[in-house]
């Protein structure tokens, strides 16, 4: 089936987070263990990981996008460039 870059993404993203959210319930009402969820995923499913697996690397992934925001954010460049934008005007960013 041919569908549209956009439309895949955005049925991938809500699947993903229905997968989340029963994760979490499965989990939290004691319905199965975390080792049973990760491996029926793997295997129902054909994933690499498993939902808590998967999550965990997000929570990564995250953590040093973060970072990396935060790092950049304390630059002289990014401080004129907020600037620029609050002031309505065009960055200068010569000499930075």
């Amino acid at each position: 089936v041919d569908v549209p870059q956009a439309l895949a993404a955005e049925i991938r993203d809500r699947l993903l987070a229905v997968l989340f959210s029963q994760t979490v319930d499965i989990i939290d009402r004691d319905i199965g263990s975390a080792a049973d969820l990760e491996l029926g995923c793997q295997l129902a499913f054909a994933f690499r990981q498993g939902p808590l697996e998967l999550s965990k690397s997000l929570d990564e992934a995250l953590e040093l996008d973060y970072a990396a925001f935060a790092d950049s954010a304390a630059t002289a460049a990014a401080r004129e460039g907020i600037s620029a934008f609050m002031e309505k005007r065009k960055p200068d960013f010569t000499g930075l």
